[in-house]
């Protein structure tokens, strides 16, 4: 289905390749194409996903400097890539990656108070992160990235309840 999707997006991208809407199809499609990958345990084409991912949210971002969401969808496709480069044993890669996307979140957040979805996903950038700093025997950091990840995860809870006027606690 997702190829489908893809070359049918491809095809349409071609007719107008700087329409901002069909650009932003294909990378939505591309990082799907990547988290399906990644569980099946195909990390190349996990990889190659991501990457194209990648270079089309770049795009968008170029295009649309203001829009945040552009810009978040770019660091978790980011993200997504540094997980498979770290997976890869990839570590300066997957370093790399995972601090350019913080890096992008902690400027969302900078602009104005972030919204559950930011937390949520600097939440998970920061346990991905310590999950890097384990593999290199760096515990210390790793323990403080983690306590920084369960401060995320509250901030969004205590977002998403202010949002919603409710919370289901797991």
């Amino acid at each position: 289905a997702f190829q489908k999707a893809e070359h049918l997006q491809r095809v349409l991208l071609n007719e107008r390749p700087d329409d901002i809407d069909r650009i932003r199809a294909l990378a939505d499609t591309m990082n799907a194409i990547g988290r399906v990958q990644h569980r099946r345990n195909r990390t190349d084409e996990a990889y190659a996903a991501f990457d194209e991912a990648v270079v089309l949210r770049r795009q968008l971002v170029d295009a649309a400097p203001d829009d945040r969401e552009f810009s978040r969808m770019l660091a978790n496709s980011l993200m997504n890539l540094g997980t498979i480069e770290l997976s890869l044993g990839r570590i300066e890669e997957a370093r790399e990656s995972f601090e350019q996307a913080q890096a992008m979140r902690h400027e969302l957040s900078r602009q104005r108070e972030p919204e559950a979805k930011l937390q949520r996903d600097l939440a998970a950038g920061h346990f991905n992160l310590g999950r890097l700093l384990y593999r290199l025997g760096d515990h210390a950091e790793q323990l403080a990235e983690h306590e920084v990840t369960r401060q995320q995860y509250d901030a969004a809870r205590r977002e998403f309840e202010s949002a919603t006027g409710w919370f289901e606690t797991l």
